[in-house]
């Protein structure tokens, strides 16, 4: 999956880091709105991503799935990709680069 120039690898855990404001939410709507058929599993220490973002983008919510933890992340980033239900899993550490 590419978003200008920026491939998101599919079943693959992606990490997307940046402070409040980078353009982590937009990278996840444009990757959505290219391809409306793929599930994203996106994953957070604090959530800070706007719900209602999705549907003025006319994005469904149910295809992404949203965990919030500051314990554990990558271990339950990796058992969603296990799953093999999301096509796309998402690692956003805000403020960390």
């Amino acid at each position: 999956m590419e978003f200008q120039g920026i491939t998101i690898p599919q079943k693959a855990i992606t990490e997307i880091s940046g402070k409040p404001g980078s353009g982590k939410t937009e990278l996840l709507l444009r990757t959505l709105a290219q391809q409306p058929q793929k599930r994203i599993a996106w994953l957070e220490e604090k959530f800070t991503f706007y719900p209602c973002s999705l549907l003025r983008a006319g994005i469904s919510p149910g295809k992404i799935l949203f965990i919030e933890s500051e314990d554990y992340l990558l271990w339950a980033a990796a058992q969603i990709l296990r799953s093999g239900l999301f096509g796309v899993v998402v690692l956003s550490l805000a403020g960390k680069s």
